[in-house]
């Protein structure tokens, strides 16, 4: 399984309880982050760069009521997002 790990000028991030802000000061942008993409980022951040896709959807999984199918697509969708935004880097992925 590929490891999601964030990219080497990592963002400064902020998080709290409603979500979160992280500041990519190298392309000089910000982006907001709801509850869930709080949420998502703090589990990336604690696989120390080796986060498997399944370890954060199973750290997400008993926070929120949905089924796990759609939590999966979620995240995924997510996961995609930060990537194409350079915030993070799957492993195996060009």
């Amino acid at each position: 399984m590929e490891s999601i790990g964030r990219c080497h000028l990592a963002p400064a991030q902020t998080i709290d309880v409603d979500g979160g802000v992280l500041l990519d000061i190298e392309k000089g942008l910000c982006y907001s982050l709801n509850l869930v993409g709080a949420k998502t980022w703090l589990a990336i951040e604690s696989g120390g760069g080796q986060a498997t896709f399944e370890h954060i959807v199973n750290a997400l999984a008993p926070q929120f009521t949905v089924p796990r199918e759609q939590l999966v697509r979620d995240i995924d969708e997510y996961l995609r997002d930060l990537e194409k935004k350079g915030l993070i880097k799957a492993a195996g992925r060009i």
